[in-house]
């Protein structure tokens, strides 16, 4: 399964490239951009927690 911070990347370049006048609610939109920083986030924790990382 591809990694759903890419899939929303690649949506949006394929929508500019569209030039698409996709819009979201303003709900919608603030939930998924807390989603996907929290991904990022959860993301860079899982890696950071490995052994061999030296996190200071």
């Amino acid at each position: 399964m591809s990694d759903p911070i890419i899939l929303f990347f690649l949506l949006g370049i394929g929508a500019g490239l569209l030039r698409s006048e996709l819009r979201l609610p303003a709900a919608i939109y603030d939930f998924v951009s807390m989603l996907l920083l929290l991904a990022i986030g959860m993301k860079g924790r899982i890696e950071l927690a490995k052994p061999g990382n030296q996190a200071t």
